[in-house]
C-alpha cells in the first residue's frame, strides 16, 4: 500500500509467508524512515559514493517491533524480515515512475540470504 503527498511518499509492508530480502538499492535523493510495526529481522546497510562503489564498513542492524531505522542517501540498504512483520516506511520525496531514484545493488543476497560485503570496484 502506498500513499504520495506533494513532497513524501508513505509505504506499508506486510511479509507475506517466506522470509526474503526487500531493498537491495540505495537512493540518491531520499531519506527513508522504516518503522517495524510488528515481527522482526534485520537490516543491512553500506553507505556508497557517488559513483555507487561501497564506502566504510557493511552494519547489520536486528530489528524488533518497535525499531526505527533512518536510511540516508546514499546508503545501500537491504532488509531480511521474519513471516508476517510488518512495517512503515516514510520516504522524502513522493513515488514518481518516471524518477525511481532506485539504484540496484546486491547487498543481501537473494536465495540464501547472506549479507555480501561489498568492495570497491
Amino acid at each position: 500500500m502506498e500513499w504520495n503527498g506533494g513532497d513524501y511518499s508513505i509505504q506499508y509492508f506486510v511479509i507475506g509467508e517466506k522470509r526474503s530480502a526487500l531493498g537491495n538499492h540505495y537512493h540518491t535523493g531520499k531519506r527513508e524512515t522504516f518503522t517495524i510495526l510488528s515481527g522482526g529481522g534485520y537490516v543491512a546497510t553500506q553507505r556508497v559514493d557517488e559513483s555507487g562503489a561501497p564506502c566504510g564498513a557493511v552494519h547489520q542492524t536486528l530489528l524488533k517491533e518497535g525499531s526505527v531505522i533512518v536510511v540516508d542517501a546514499y546508503t545501500a540498504h537491504a532488509f531480511v524480515l521474519d513471516e508476517g512483520t510488518t512495517m512503515i516506511n516514510y520516504s522524502s520525496a513522493p513515488f514518481d515512475p518516471k524518477n525511481m531514484d532506485m539504484n540496484n545493488i546486491v547487498l543481501v543476497d537473494p536465495d540464501s540470504l547472506e549479507i555480501r560485503v561489498l568492495e570497491k570496484a
